[in-house]
């Protein structure tokens, strides 16, 4: 069994043309990757399935559960088809027309009526990613006049971005949906569902993997548009995670409002007890380069700082030329960073003056964690639903935190909460899935006779209410 000793903060690594072979991802896995992500706006469902049989059979060979993520592609605004993609210059003017494709120079296709129609003057349209900035200066029936903001090129579905709107488009879309029935077939362990608006959304996604007999399947949410920002708090009490999209952010904010903005996300995830995820240009200039820059470092240092439970490599992995080398560098920074944060103590974790007002089960485990930490003791806990998983981690105790689970799938999942060491034990009774845990500990070197243990338990759906603290005997 191969377990990372003292890291907290967990690694999300994207597969893509750079990464999708089994020895790369052993490579990956072994420097620190903790679980994996599918992103279904590139590629094909047999790079897909080649990717998930690859990881099955790692986890094989190495004893460990990984966790994949399918990342669907969402109702993403694309422009149509540019025959000869063509230059555009500060101070142009271009036009938008409602059609699938377009011909001639300075004429951008739109194939969605509905967000032609949300077009107004003084618009801000963010092409490609941000590539092009352009405004809307006069709407007509036939077409929509813009004002080009900078130089670029005009080419083929390119991303479209209307700042400070969002189009109320389907939340799942008929791509998706066929995606969703892929990983059900293929017992993906998460979806995560593109631009989020309100927790409707995440409800509507629910609802249909319940049709399907699919409802283990738990559900990140991706903040990355305005509205999300605004019902953020209802987003997370509905989702099963958050992950914050800082590069979709910032095609609808000012981006010196971005890092406030993800505290605040960070925080309204521990808060709710939900795992949060980091992601974008985490160390961006390993696409290309083999070492991250002085400013790459200090952003992961800062958000492993504000308690962030994982952190997402996205083109690092994916079409990056030093895949494995961007593992073992944010490794090597988190742990760097959690260093300093023991050192000095700084609470990352769910704020204490807020305990009081939480449910008699989160005070219990609060004070548990609190304890562990103060007679140095190790947590250990069983778990059916992962509560009491979510529960210990919110808290973010400085101790080691085993979580055992009678679910394949719930050890996967939990893999990507901090600090938590998931274990899959074949014992649904929390006594003997104890006794099963404290030998599988005792044998992995992991704890020790005289080592302290804080056990957990939660007997019923949503409760933590088994708990005592007891020495590791001969």
């Amino acid at each position: 069994m191969v377990l990372i000793m003292g890291r907290k903060t967990k690694i999300i690594v994207s597969i893509g043309p750079a990464s999708n072979d089994i020895n790369i991802i052993l490579s990956m896995i072994k420097a620190g990757a903790d679980g994996i992500r599918l992103n279904f706006a590139h590629g094909t469902h047999e790079d897909k399935l080649q990717t998930i049989k690859s990881v099955r059979t790692i986890e094989n060979k190495l004893g460990v559960k990984i966790p994949i993520i399918g990342d669907l592609q969402g109702p993403t605004i694309r422009i149509g088809e540019v025959i000869e993609p063509f230059i555009v210059k500060k101070g142009q003017e271009v036009s938008i027309k409602l059609s699938s494709s377009s011909k001639g120079e300075g004429v951008i296709p739109l194939p969605i009526k509905k967000v032609y129609e949300s077009l107004d003057e003084g618009d801000m349209i963010v092409l490609g990613g941000g590539a092009i900035t352009c405004q809307v200066y006069k709407v007509m029936h036939n077409e929509i006049k813009l004002l080009v903001l900078n130089d670029g090129v005009i080419k083929s579905r390119m991303t479209f971005v209307i700042k400070n709107k969002d189009v109320d488009l389907p939340a799942l879309t008929k791509k998706d949906l066929d995606d969703i029935t892929f990983c059900i077939k293929n017992n993906v362990d998460y979806i995560a569902l593109s631009y989020v608006r309100k927790a409707e959304d995440i409800k509507l996604l629910r609802d249909y993997l319940e049709d399907k007999n699919a409802e283990d399947i738990w559900i990140i949410a991706k903040i990355e548009t305005r509205s999300a920002v605004n019902n953020i708090k209802e987003i997370a009490r509905y989702a099963d995670a958050i992950l914050i999209a800082r590069g979709d952010l910032g095609m609808y904010f000012p981006l010196e409002k971005i890092p406030l903005m993800q505290k605040r996300i960070v925080e309204i995830s521990l808060e709710e007890g939900k795992p949060s995820i980091l992601a974008t240009q985490l160390l961006e200039s390993m696409v290309e380069k083999p070492i991250p820059t002085r400013a790459e470092i200090v952003d992961v240092m800062n958000a492993v700082m504000q308690g962030v439970d994982s952190l997402l490599l996205a083109d690092e992995t994916a079409i990056g030329k030093y895949p494995v080398e961007s593992v073992k560098w944010l490794a090597k920074i988190i742990c760097e960073a959690e260093e300093e944060a023991r050192k000095r103590k700084i609470e990352r974790g769910y704020s204490k003056d807020k305990i009081l007002t939480g449910s008699p089960y989160d005070r219990l485990v609060a004070g548990l964690a609190f304890l562990a930490e103060l007679i140095n003791a190790k947590i250990v806990a069983f778990t059916r639903t992962g509560t009491t998983a979510r529960r210990i981690s919110k808290f973010r105790p400085f101790t080691q935190i085993y979580i055992g689970t009678p679910y394949i799938r719930r050890a996967r999942q939990l893999m990507i909460y901090w600090g938590v060491k998931p274990f899959y034990i074949a014992e649904s009774d929390p006594e003997k899935a104890f006794s099963s845990m404290k030998r599988i500990l005792i044998n992995l070197g992991e704890m020790g006779y005289g080592d302290l243990i804080v056990y957990l338990a939660g007997m019923r759906p949503k409760a933590t209410d088994i708990a005592r603290i007891e020495v590791i005997r001969e």
